[in-house]
């Protein structure tokens, strides 16, 4: 194994047995004063990605719950699953589904305050956050996917919705929560309904996005877990018609489709 890959591994040993063992592997081709830095170099290596994935990918989770209890949902999620992939948004794209576990079986205990804006207190309502983690997470990281997505090499589209799928440089985030007035206006407008998040990258550096119609939640899941455009449709409500008409139009003004053959 050459040293690069066997550095790689005990920085991202998954506990401190794993890090031992590959700390000896690496322990005659180091210096013997750098042996012991090595688990000083890890810690500091996962937290400085829990602080810059915080203050960017998740930056408005953080604005939102604070950053605080961001980086520690990021920490404790990186504990479990070390990096694989070099690329950040690949690192922690299991986050959202994890901390949506993990708040679901650790109800509040009584006098902690729940995350949320204005967090010196505890307070009644503030239960109802813990619902909006995993998803303002969620759309964090789709967020930031899109703008890296590189755009795809033109193509001709074919007519038929059975090889259409969506595009990288869009996102349909499925939300059963207020996630579109949660985050573009805060916590003093959230409004009373599920509101599914379309995303799109309309230049190199630009992100648009729009609410999807509560009704059309399951066609947003269908086209974001990479059903073709022919799936989703089949999980359309019948008196959606009128909205998804809309939302096919604009998605397919903005190129969203992409052949799969």
């Amino acid at each position: 194994m050459s040293f690069e890959a066997q550095f790689l591994a005990a920085i991202h040993a998954p506990d401190a047995q794993s890090l031992a063992a590959a700390a000896a592997a690496l322990a005659p081709r180091l210096a013997p004063e750098s042996a012991h830095r090595l688990v000083v170099y890890r810690d500091g290596f996962y937290a400085r990605l829990t602080q810059t994935l915080a203050r960017t990918v998740f930056e408005r989770a953080s604005e939102l719950f604070g950053q605080p209890y961001v980086e520690g949902l990021i920490g404790r999620y990186l504990q479990a699953h070390p990096p694989r992939s070099p690329v950040m948004t690949d690192a922690v794209a299991g986050l959202p589904a994890a901390v949506a576990a993990e708040l679901a079986r650790a109800p509040l205990e009584p006098g902690r305050t729940a995350p949320g804006p204005g967090r010196s207190a505890p307070e009644p309502g503030r239960e109802r956050w813990r619902a909006l983690v995993a998803p303002v997470l969620a759309l964090g990281l789709a967020r930031w996917r899109v703008l890296i997505a590189p755009d795809p090499a033109p193509q001709p589209e074919p007519a038929d919705p059975e090889y259409l799928a969506l595009t990288p440089h869009h996102a349909l985030v499925p939300a059963d929560t207020p996630l579109y007035s949660l985050w573009t206006r805060g916590e003093g407008e959230v409004a009373d309904r599920p509101e599914p998040v379309l995303v799109h990258k309309s230049s190199a550096t630009t992100l648009e996005m729009a609410l999807v119609p509560p009704a059309l939640g399951p066609f947003a899941a269908a086209l974001s877990g990479g059903q073709t455009l022919a799936a989703a449709l089949e999980v359309v409500p019948d008196d959606a018609a009128a909205d998804l008409s809309a939302l096919v139009a604009h998605l397919a003004g903005t190129r969203a489709f992409v052949a799969t053959i």
